[in-house]
């Protein structure tokens, strides 16, 4: 995952650095080097924040019409 995947799927969830510190369970520290690129994202980390990123916008989309 990019720094700007990463900005994208954050922004997706409405979530700030602490934000995903805390669901990664990371010191702020760490969320902040993966989102500037100083540490790569863990492939766990990123497949979850994919798949969250996802079902926020899966549950926000209007049904369309059937």
């Amino acid at each position: 995952m990019t720094t700007d995947r990463l900005r994208k799927c954050l922004d997706r969830l409405d979530w700030r650095t602490g934000d995903l510190a805390r669901v990664a369970q990371v010191s702020h520290v760490t969320a902040r080097r993966w989102q500037s690129g100083k540490l790569p994202i863990p492939v766990q980390v990123a497949a979850a924040i994919e798949a969250m990123a996802d079902a926020a916008v899966q549950l926000t989309a209007k049904p369309s019409a059937a």
